[in-house]
């Protein structure tokens, strides 16, 4: 079986999209024998995203001037002279969809759509002009005419079905890598927390629906309301995103007085990133929306505390004892971190245990990849329909 993967990210700059495309491919052709081809539409930039996904080469087509939707005249031609079984798009709004449809109507073979959480309400209320014009022109024909839609969590199978979207639906985890033995180094940002100070660590893309700003708000009321417990932690957040989002985090650390107890540290890859979350006592995430946060799983695979919003679609979570529920009310959440705090270090320890209990039976790569080859195994060779799968 060849399938083609349409991906909008082959660097680490595309955050939790990036290791779900990666990673389920990088196993789909070296444990399962899938012949599977990764394109990507991008500039230059792109290649340095590229070594990483050995054994695969990704392919890269150059747009058409500088479009925003990443139109691309050779995309066409390279999956025609490719001759897949199956394409699969991952992400929504750019042309990708559009080549699929396209292509899937002219071989008349399947495509698969993973919307990777770009239909969730908050992204459709916050969608740019962009958005609007590709639903209207052609997002919506994209899914109704997918042989499947994948959904991450059954949060997002209902926002598919909100959007109208009739289409077959697999609901399907992203998932982590458990960690390996990796060199106990500190991490870059070690030497500007001051010593003895715990660490509560976001870790993630830098955008405004990740509740960073509220985190702030939130924090700064912790100093006024608990300096008890403000002197015992350290606030680390760390990620890559919109530069001008980045100086709006750094102008409100200035504005809250918050230099002394937050440090921003920059994104952080391969070992670095294991590194960081082993130099870190909890984890938060107080997103406004989600799809399926990777890095979650990744906190809870390395025995993290971890606490999350409902937005994060980790339900089991809560289910599993494995976190704990925050707002993205600057307010509220101040309050539920002066709780988190008061919890005694081996009830922290017992959440973190849980979470890497849950990693480890629910949400392994391997899992993942498995559930992809059933659904494409359905789609172009007519085995019985999946369980994840719902018509």
């Amino acid at each position: 079986m060849r399938i083609v993967f349409l991906t909008p990210y082959l660097n680490p700059n595309g955050g939790g999209l990036y290791d779900a495309v990666r990673l389920p491919s990088i196993i789909l052709r070296t444990v399962m024998g899938v012949d599977v081809n990764v394109i990507s539409v991008a500039d230059g930039e792109a290649i340095r995203g590229i070594a990483p996904w050995e054994p695969i080469g990704p392919k890269i087509v150059s747009p058409f001037a500088n479009n925003p939707f990443r139109y691309a005249r050779g995309l066409s031609e390279m999956l025609d002279a490719i001759d897949a079984d199956l394409v699969h798009v991952h992400g929504l709004w750019l042309y990708y969809g559009l080549a699929a449809r396209l292509w899937s109507a002219r071989r008349r073979r399947p495509y698969v759509i993973s919307p990777h959480g770009m239909l969730d309400v908050w992204a459709l209320r916050h969608s740019n002009i962009r958005k609007l014009v590709a639903t209207f022109l052609y997002e919506r024909r994209n899914l109704a005419h997918a042989g499947c839609v994948h959904a991450l969590n059954r949060a997002e199978l209902a926002a598919i079905r909100d959007y109208g979207c009739v289409t077959p639906v697999c609901v399907i985890p992203n998932g982590v890598d458990l960690p390996a033995n990796v060199d106990r180094r500190a991490p870059d940002w070690e030497h500007r927390v001051p010593k003895g100070k715990k660490r509560l660590l976001f870790l993630g893309r830098l955008h405004p629906k990740k509740g960073l700003i509220p985190l702030l708000e939130a924090w700064s009321s912790v100093q006024e309301l608990s300096p008890e417990h403000a002197t015992q932690w350290h606030l680390i957040v760390a990620g890559e995103g919109d530069k001008r989002f980045e100086r709006q985090l750094l102008e409100k650390i200035d504005q809250l007085r918050l230099q002394e107890s937050v440090t921003m540290a920059r994104g952080q890859f391969g070992d670095q990133r294991q590194q960081t979350y082993q130099a870190a006592d909890a984890f938060v995430l107080p997103s406004q929306s989600e799809g399926f946060p990777l890095a979650v799983l990744e906190a809870w695979a390395n025995r993290l505390p971890v606490l999350i919003t409902k937005a994060c679609n980790l339900g089991i979570g809560y289910e599993a004892n494995a976190a704990l529920e925050v707002s993205t009310e600057p307010d509220v959440l101040a309050r539920q971190l002066i709780r988190f705090f008061q919890i005694p270090p081996q009830q922290r320890a017992l959440l973190g245990k849980r979470g890497y209990e849950l990693t480890s039976q629910r949400f392994t790569w391997i899992c993942v990849a498995q559930d992809f080859h059933d659904v494409y195994q359905w789609l172009v060779n007519g085995t019985p329909r999946p369980n994840t799968v719902e018509t």
